[in-house]
């Protein structure tokens, strides 16, 4: 396979694909001009919206160009268009586009995109003169980027949230595994969204320029919020040319700009631009919100320093000079369509007073506004649908705000109830309180008696406690003097059997005195201990023992610390 392309060369035979879109048609007509010795052969299947008239004249009379009708899924077609033409640089724009339809048709974005892919890469690796193959791939492979940290760089991962932004990473996929496994030699672009002259009307700024000059609400989805960055289409296919000319082989690289607008704030830029144009006093713009696609990326943010620092490319048109002269190309485009002109001249028009030429060029382009018009019903129809559905939801939030209302009113009877069940407590409580106040003031209990009876209670229970012991005391003596008749019983029966002898008596009857005496000394500190000392005196009689000492009250017993 040539690799003659890996250094700074320019092209000699160029196949470009999709040559009749809108970024193609400008590659062409920019291409024709910068390689002046290059052959261009344009392959497109004519989609609803493509038209060769993008491309200019003096490119189609021209024994350089040549174009060829046909579908890129058409193996055969292919593969003869590369070895008759002896084609050494293909350039890849043919795909489906736009995102809405994507979801719509996710089925056919996939077939269509990814096939013509395989098909392209199939005729390629066996084209012994191919030089290199350039990918025209979007900034949408990246994903949302709205909570990026730093904007998305060639290696990024691919994160795609949509069906047409997942085929074009297929396709990337699609690409490296022919390189890497047939060495088909390739170089790719991710670009940010590209405006310019020759757009389809469907897409964002030719559809807000015709909205603007009929006086039409701008038609915003998302509530206008999600941001583009926007590249002059002559910037991009100056980058595009870059690459061609310089890239090395097995390359990617970001193409993009910093400048950056929401779709509400492009509305309003094409509002005053166009109304400056045409010379019509300003006035504020009107807005209809429409459906929104079942997901939107709020925001694409690529890094493109990579071409910027290897191939010394970088956006030179300012935003405000391209886009005013995209809106002139298309204020020209509605005018001979008959934008703002008088009835009568409608008139003469149909009259037959339109010059000769202009009539296949009106057919032409009513044809072009029948599809439209059928694409328009079509999306009309969705968003009927899609109305609908949103009604159906409406009304099923509705049913769950009057649940929920129903069961904020069980709760609420409930805590009702239970207010109600604890006032009556507290109103129980509060009655059993006053007729305790009211007791006591009949003098039902004096004050001060409710503490005396307790303390006489406690009285009470220490002197029971006092008397349980000293009964203990009591029964423990008892069962000694048991024991000790025992004893005396067993000595005499001893005696009498003549057991026991002489000096074993004195001993015994020694023991017996000695036991008595210490049982009167017993005796004696008992009847010492249980005294009673009488005491008089106004608060009464003192009874002292060893250790408490208890003063009678008014014929009760109260204890006194010792």
């Amino acid at each position: 396979m040539n690799n003659a392309l890996s250094a700074e060369c320019f092209p000699a035979n160029v196949l470009i694909t999709g040559g009749c879109g809108f970024i193609g048609s400008n590659f062409v007509n920019f291409a024709f001009d910068r390689w002046p010795q290059a052959k261009f052969v344009n392959l497109d299947k004519m989609a609803p919206g493509a038209s060769e008239e993008r491309i200019e004249k003096k490119c189609r009379n021209s024994d350089r160009y040549l174009f060829v009708k046909g579908n890129l899924t058409e193996a055969t077609l292919v593969r003869n268009i590369l070895t008759k033409n002896r084609i050494d640089t293909i350039v890849h724009f043919a795909a489906l586009t736009h995102v809405d339809e994507s979801y719509a048709n996710p089925t056919e974005y996939m077939q269509e995109n990814t096939v013509a892919m395989t098909v392209l890469l199939e005729a390629a690796k066996d084209h012994g003169q191919l030089a290199k193959l350039v990918h025209i791939s979007t900034d949408e492979v990246y994903g949302d980027c709205l909570n990026a940290e730093e904007p998305k760089k060639e290696q990024s991962p691919m994160e795609p949230t949509n069906p047409y932004a997942v085929s074009k990473a297929a396709c990337e996929l699609l690409l490296r595994s022919y390189w890497h496994s047939y060495k088909v030699p390739y170089v790719m672009v991710r670009m940010n969204n590209v405006y310019g002259p020759r757009q389809f009307r469907n897409k964002l700024v030719p559809k807000f320029v015709r909205q603007a000059l009929e006086k039409r609400p701008f038609t915003l989805a998302g509530g206008g919020t999600p941001k583009r960055s926007w590249m002059f289409v002559e910037d991009c296919i100056d980058g595009i040319c870059r690459v061609i000319e310089k890239a090395a082989l097995g390359t990617v690289y970001n193409i993009g700009t910093t400048f950056e607008l929401s779709n509400s704030e492009m509305a309003y830029r094409i509002h005053h631009i166009v109304n400056r144009l045409i010379g019509r006093e300003e006035a504020k713009p009107r807005f209809e919100f429409v459906p929104d696609r079942p997901h939107n990326d709020l925001r694409y943010w690529i890094d493109f320093s990579k071409i910027h620092r290897d191939l010394g490319w970088k956006c030179r048109i300012p935003f405000e000079e391209g886009i005013t002269k995209t809106i002139a190309y298309y204020i020209e485009e509605w005018t001979k369509e008959g934008g703002g002109k008088t009835e009568e001249e409608k008139e003469a028009e149909e009259k037959g007073e339109i010059k000769e030429g202009e009539k296949e060029e009106l057919e032409e382009e009513k044809e072009g506004e029948e599809e439209m018009e059928k694409e328009e019903k079509e999306v009309e129809e969705e968003e009927k649908e899609a109305e609908e559905e949103e009604k159906e939801a409406e009304e099923e939030e509705k049913e769950v705000e009057e649940e929920e209302k129903e069961a904020e009113e069980e709760e609420k009877e409930g805590e009702e109830e239970m207010e109600e069940e604890e006032k009556e407590v507290e109103e129980e409580e509060k009655e059993a309180e006053e007729e305790e106040k009211e007791a006591e003031e009949k003098g039902e209990i004096k004050e001060g008696e409710k503490e005396e009876l307790e303390e006489e209670k406690e009285g009470e229970e220490e002197m029971e406690e006092e008397e349980k012991e000293e009964k203990e005391v009591e029964e423990e003596e008892k069962e000694a003097e048991e024991e000790e008749k025992d004893s005396e019983e067993e000595e005499k029966e001893a005696e009498e059997k003549g057991e026991i002898k002489k000096g074993e008596k004195e001993e015994l009857e020694e023991e017996k005195e000695r036991e008595e005496e210490a049982e009167e000394e017993e005796k004696e500190l008992e009847e010492e201990e249980k005294e009673f000392v009488m005491g008089g005196g106004k608060d009464g009689i003192k009874l002292h023992n060893s250790d408490r000492t208890t003063q009678i009250v008014n014929g009760e017993g109260v204890k006194v610390e010792a």
